[in-house]
């Protein structure tokens, strides 16, 4: 029987966590959270009913909460990141109630093509998308980009958490993740346009830029995929700020 992801509420992730000794958690942003649909199908052919999968809804958390504190920061500083103040967007591998992995699931746009990781041609391909590419409608271009997109980062994630439940080395796996993490952060970068060297500001402006080109009221046709796009560039703008904020907070106390 093939596992299904289940919408989690705050009141019971802790317990969703605890009962069950293998799970993924996706934390998103939106209301009702997607789980990458490639992530859940390897995860379910490799582990099948011994793993469970859940969601959660980042704005719904209560940050007062125990397990939530606990969460973003010593849990997160245990698999070799740093502490924040929110819960990140992405997912969540935990083993026998333990954080063991994490893995933004940032959307990469240079699996289209290795040309498009320039910040410059970015523009010019979303431009393109937007006017319809050779034949194909608005609507059809960006669904074919969203499912590459889609199988790509469900792979890169499964076999990163993968790598975390066969690996005995911990000191390894705290390098390995620090990487992971940082590579996700790049993506973000070149996913908003913009370079490591933006002011916050500038960072803010480019998200709201691409949040008016593929915002969902443009097309009813398109509302669905629009919304999937929205959901993406905030969680790219989130992953850059957070990171940023965790830099800040670092050298502060350092």
């Amino acid at each position: 029987m093939k596992t299904e992801p289940i919408q989690l509420v705050p009141a019971d992730l802790s317990k969703f966590i605890s009962d069950n000794k293998l799970c993924v958690v996706k934390a998103g942003l939106e209301e009702t959270t997607d789980f990458n649909a490639t992530l859940n199908s390897q995860l379910n052919q490799f582990f099948k009913t011994s793993i469970s999968i859940g969601l959660i809804n980042i704005g719904s958390l209560n940050y007062s909460d125990s397990f939530i504190q606990s969460l973003i920061s010593e849990k997160m500083i245990n698999i070799g990141l740093e502490s924040s103040d929110s819960v990140l967007p992405g997912y969540y591998l935990f083993k026998e109630s333990r954080l063991v992995g994490y893995h933004p699931g940032t959307f990469d746009i240079s699996k289209l093509d290795p040309e498009v990781q320039k910040a410059s041609l970015w523009f010019g391909f979303a431009a393109g998308l937007l006017s319809g590419i050779a034949t194909k409608s608005f609507a059809s271009a960006l669904l074919t980009f969203s499912a590459v997109m889609d199988a790509s980062t469900g792979m890169n994630i499964f076999k990163f958490f993968k790598e975390v439940l066969e690996s005995k080395d911990e000191l390894d796996l705290r390098r390995k993740q620090k990487v992971v993490f940082l590579t996700e952060v790049d993506k973000a970068y070149a996913f908003l346009k913009v370079s490591k060297s933006a002011s916050d500001e500038d960072v803010k402006k480019a998200r709201n830029r691409m949040i008016l080109e593929f915002h969902p009221d443009m097309s009813k046709e398109d509302k669905e995929i629009r919304n999937k796009m929205t959901v993406s560039i905030n969680e790219a703008y989130e992953i850059i700020i957070n990171h940023r904020k965790a830099a800040k907070n670092k050298f502060s106390f350092s």
